[in-house]
């Protein structure tokens, strides 16, 4: 073999090992903390749930989706460190951002801040009445108690979203006209996230 043939079989080595280094993504995660709690309305009435864009519901289908997020993490976009000479003109993809949180989500209570029957006035605990559903999983049609959830929403990474979201559906078909509600959220690191829906217009379901 000749230093020609032996020089551009280097070469080719080289070029190959360069293009399995740019395509393979870093594992360093990004840490994070849970410090902000959405809640927004849901349409509980069709056969699929949906965004619901009003404050009106039907009285047998009162339902929400909350998120956990960590809002400093919204401000960080790494890009992929492509080395060796390669520039990112060079890479068609970008590697996902992996999020770990700093905490665990160890608790989720729902209260009434409107009487939603004689028998369930303001500021009672309803967390009961309601059942939990994470959605984009394979199990996101299981619709279980919110204490069976923790599970569920408690992963080890997040992939470009440091977000945990959980839907929430009443079991109770409410008899009055409006409904409003405060989720709490209770921390790993002894801190409570809290946010209040919207108030509520009911039609009622028949």
């Amino acid at each position: 073999m000749n230093l020609l043939t032996k020089s551009a079989i280097i070469i080719l080595l080289l070029f190959a090992l360069r293009i399995i280094q740019s395509c393979s993504c870093p594992d360093n995660p990004h840490y994070f903390d849970f410090d902000l709690l959405t809640v927004s309305n849901l349409d509980n009435s069709r056969d699929y749930v949906r965004s619901n864009e009003t404050d009106t519901m039907y009285s047998a289908s009162v339902a929400f989706e909350m998120r956990i997020a960590g809002s400093r993490a919204f401000a960080l976009n790494p890009k992929s460190n492509f080395s060796l000479g390669f520039t990112e003109a060079t890479a068609m993809e970008e590697c996902p951002i992996r999020f770990v949180p700093n905490q665990q989500i160890t608790k989720i209570t729902i209260r009434t801040l409107e009487a939603i029957s004689s028998e369930i006035p303001e500021n009672t605990d309803v967390t009961t009445l309601f059942l939990g559903l994470v959605p984009y999983t394979s199990s996101g049609y299981m619709y279980e108690p919110i204490e069976n959830m923790y599970n569920r929403i408690n992963q080890q990474s997040f992939y470009d979203n440091a977000t945990a979201t959980l839907q929430l559906f009443c079991k109770e078909n409410i008899q009055y006209p409006k409904a409003q509600f405060e989720i709490s959220v209770d921390l790993s690191d002894g801190r409570t996230l809290t946010a209040i829906t919207n108030l509520i217009h009911l039609k009622p379901s028949f």
